[in-house]
């Protein structure tokens, strides 16, 4: 009994904990999304790196307009990562391991963002959930606004790409709405749509518009939104 009491009072501060680090990536979240790119200077991209523990300074890699230097900062849950790494019976509530990444990238010439990636990612077995999104400074191509979902590698993902300058207001808006509840929540995120409720919405109505078959497991999933 005492050992079983011990586990019980050491989850419930594991939980605790997650709760307090969800609550800290929320906050994170909302200083990004106040950030507009071509707009937002590199001081104040700074200013959220030094609050929230980042790197600053780091090489660009992986962003269509190349920018000068990025700053990142990763939030996890430390306690309930090491649980479901080392000891995953210990967790009776399924709740996943998470981590959220933030990659702001500034150009030297004008000291301005010219690129934001963010990325949400929760381990589910027998695959994995992540939500992406980018917002670039440059020349959209075909599309200023896109939404992708699929599955590959057993990695089960939303992706949203957006270039603030040519994209609506509403757009943009959509790249960034991130629900991070479901990361405090028993049981923790099942699905990449619960990460982006309003780019998955966006992307049904272009599926439903397009004739795209839509991924059976979500559109019946009670957590993910439909219209």
């Amino acid at each position: 009994m005492a050992a079983t009491a011990v586990v019980l009072v050491g989850e419930c501060a594991i939980f605790a904990a997650n709760f307090h680090t969800e609550r800290k990536a929320v906050a994170l979240f909302q200083e990004v999304r106040s950030l507009r790119t071509g707009e937002s200077t590199d001081a104040e991209v700074q200013g959220i790196v030094r609050r929230y523990g980042g790197e600053a300074g780091l090489q660009p890699t992986g962003f269509c307009q190349s920018p000068d230097n990025t700053h990142s900062v990763e939030i996890r849950s430390e306690g309930l990562n090491w649980l479901g790494e080392k000891a995953a019976w210990l967790r009776p509530f399924g709740n996943r391991l998470w981590s959220i990444n933030v990659t702001m990238g500034h150009e030297s010439r004008s000291g301005l963002l010219v690129s934001t990636w963010v990325d949400a990612y929760a381990w589910k077995a027998p695959q994995e959930v992540e939500a992406e999104s980018n917002l670039v400074l440059g020349h959209p191509g075909d599309q200023s606004y896109s939404v992708s979902v699929g599955v590959q590698r057993d990695i089960s993902s939303i992706r949203v790409e957006v270039f603030p300058t040519w994209a609506t207001a509403e757009q943009t808006l959509h790249a960034s709405d991130f629900d991070l509840s479901c990361l405090a929540r028993f049981g923790g995120c099942h699905a990449p749509c619960e990460l982006l409720p309003s780019a998955w919405l966006d992307y049904q109505a272009e599926a439903r518009e397009k004739g795209w078959s839509l991924p059976p497991d979500e559109m019946n999933d009670a957590r993910c939104k439909t219209p």
